[in-house]
């Protein structure tokens, strides 16, 4: 047993779908100590009170989780690891952070490998408007400009102190540091690890025995994410949603006799359950696996039907505003996977029925090797790729 040490700074509650998604397991056979620092008091203050659920941490299979609540205490832990460290963020780069690693000679390493940004595809006025949905009035919305123009404090101490490694996907450009101290490394996305590692898992005895579909949640009410980032509009309330979305899986029900599950994402908390019964799983790579069709809206889970090869119906909802961020991913997204975009909240959905999903084989497949698959190590997982790497830094 070696005596180095990986910390993951977080800012969410870690839980086993976070265990799998990072790998865990292999760390811990390859000898590493695992510690899990969740830093949420320190990035995001104002939301505090807002997620309670948040700073209510348990141990994720012996793995114990701190709460950091002061870059006190936080330089104490740091400082309490013997050996050899080095350190995963998982959250967004924040200057006394970054003090607190740089004063200890610490050295981070950075996921970006598992973000799909389709910033490309929108104009400056686009990009304004994005920001501007997310806010209740004007007032609010210059705050949010000021914040971030103090944050670019944060960037001047990411350029002082870049990340040794950055783990990118193939569509992502290398425009963080301008210095030759950051390595970046092109390794496949955690789902396509997460794929590979299930592929001779059998089917859980929890899924039905004939067929079923999927919906991928995203819920766009004020939650998670949203909250931490200050957003104070919601594009939609939490009981008109209910009321569309319901609605329209009872219309595909009806229609196919084919029943739809729903798979809920690793953050998603039971009052979250608004499907009027329907089996709500914590296991979306799964569930993926052995459906029928994917029903799917602005979340990343998308990944898995691509990564399955799952014939897609991509919906979305003519009541959340054109630019907010739903509605721009909702369009992103179907023009990435050549697949139509559905809007369930209209009277006309003639679309419903067994023809509603498409695969576009060659859609998906350029995707894939944009966003989730490695060109050079395809073969290879996240930390395998990097084994190399982390010798030199611990």
């Amino acid at each position: 047993m070696n005596n180095n040490t990986i910390v993951f700074f977080t800012v969410y509650p870690f839980n086993n779908d976070f265990y799998k998604k990072y790998q865990f397991n292999y760390l811990i056979n390859q000898g590493y100590s695992i510690k899990i620092f969740n830093i949420f008091h320190l990035l995001y203050e104002p939301a505090v009170n807002k997620l309670p659920n948040y700073s209510e941490l348990e141990d994720v299979n012996r793995i114990k989780q701190q709460i950091i609540k002061s870059y006190m205490e936080l330089d104490f832990y740091i400082n309490k690891i013997k050996g050899k460290k080095v350190v995963f963020m998982i959250c967004h780069k924040d200057s006394e952070v970054l003090e607190v690693l740089s004063k200890n000679k610490v050295k981070y390493i950075m996921f970006e490998n598992n973000v799909l940004n389709f910033n490309d595809d929108y104009g400056v006025l686009t990009k304004f408007m994005r920001s501007y949905c997310n806010y209740l009035s004007l007032f609010e919305f210059v705050n949010y400009l000021c914040r971030r123009i103090l944050k670019k404090k944060s960037e001047n101490k990411f350029l002082e102190y870049p990340p040794c490694v950055i783990l990118v996907n193939q569509n992502q450009n290398k425009a963080y540091s301008k210095n030759n101290r950051t390595k970046y490394l092109s390794v496949n996305s955690f789902d396509k690890d997460l794929v590979d590692a299930n592929k001779n898992t059998i089917k859980p005895n929890y899924l039905p025995k004939g067929k079923y579909f999927v919906l991928l949640v995203n819920h766009p009410w004020l939650i998670h994410d949203y909250v931490l980032n200050g957003h104070t509009k919601s594009y939609t309330d939490k009981e008109k949603y209910k009321l569309i979305i319901n609605k329209f899986l009872d219309k595909v029900e009806l229609e196919t006799k084919i029943p739809i599950l729903i798979a809920a994402y690793p953050k998603a908390t039971e009052d979250e359950n608004i499907y009027n019964g329907r089996s709500f799983v914590y296991d979306t790579e799964q569930l993926v696996k052995y459906s029928s069709g994917v029903i799917s809206h602005h979340t990343g889970g998308v990944n898995f039907a691509v990564l399955h090869n799952k014939p897609i119906c991509m919906i979305g909802l003519r009541v959340f505003p054109k630019y907010c961020e739903f509605s721009l991913l909702n369009q992103s997204f179907a023009k990435e996977l050549g697949v139509p975009l559905y809007y369930i909240d209209e009277e006309n959905q003639s679309f419903i029925g067994h023809g509603m999903f498409l695969y576009n084989h060659n859609k998906y497949n350029k995707y894939k090797y944009n966003f989730l698959i490695s060109r050079n190590n395809s073969k290879q997982t996240v930390f395998e790729n990097l084994a190399d790497e982390l010798k030199n830094y611990l």
